[in-house]
């Protein structure tokens, strides 16, 4: 099996160039070609990847591995020739990907207790999401999709630790007073009491008890003189 397609994805490079004419099982094998400045601008134009000849050696054993897994892989399963380049093209990423150096973990911004400190004053509370002041995060976490328990968690926030500024709060609770809420919550929750205690019946006495009958007076005896006459 052949395929006459050009392959012109393989490796990156600035001096050394590897292409794949044709792909064949026994005898498709990446073939080097020195360029000049002018054949290597030309092909970057065209959309064709260089590789440099610092990475060449291990860019070519991952090549070899490449032919030989595909080779394998096309030997043992129906495979369509106009498949073959994406199969090489997907393994030697896989095998180039095994070079690479392990991404770094991104660990979770942990504020400091000095940090948290300075978040909060009496008028703002500094998020650590963005870096700007709130009179309230509440809504500021929803924009973002998070909660207050998921916000502290995050940051390593102690559980107290406010949503809403000292002052904001206050005012908010003036307000509440001045419009009367505090005393009508307490009305409403005084008249349901009593209606509560209205509307429950009242409680039926418990009967009486029978009285025990009197015992009868036990017979006198008769004297023995009395019973002789």
């Amino acid at each position: 099996m052949k395929n006459d397609r050009e392959t012109p994805e393989l490796l990156r490079d600035t001096q050394v160039f590897l292409r794949v004419d044709t792909v064949s099982l026994d005898e498709g094998v990446p073939r080097p070609i020195c360029l000049d400045d002018s054949e290597r601008t030309g092909l970057l134009r065209s959309g064709w990847n260089l590789v440099s000849d610092v990475n060449l050696e291990q860019q070519s054993e991952f090549v070899g591995l490449a032919a030989d897994i595909v080779s394998s892989y096309v030997a043992n399963n129906n495979l369509q020739v106009a498949e073959l380049p994406g199969l090489i093209a997907s393994v030697h990423a896989s095998l180039s990907a095994l070079g690479q150096p392990a991404a770094p973990v991104i660990e979770e911004s942990r504020a400091t207790p000095a940090q948290i400190r300075k978040s909060v004053t009496p008028d703002h509370l500094i998020s650590f999401l963005d870096g700007k002041p709130y009179r309230s995060l509440k809504r500021h976490l929803t924009s973002q999709g998070m909660t207050p328990a998921e916000y502290r968690q995050k940051f390593g926030l102690p559980h107290d630790y406010p949503m809403v500024a000292a002052s904001y709060a206050a005012q908010r609770s003036a307000l509440a007073k001045s419009l009367g809420l505090g005393q009508r919550r307490r009305d409403a929750a005084a008249a349901q009491a009593a209606e509560a205690e209205a509307a429950a019946p009242e409680p039926t006495p418990a009967p009486a008890a029978p009285e025990a009958p009197a015992e009868k007076p036990a017979p006198r005896r008769r004297s023995r003189k009395a019973a002789a006459e």
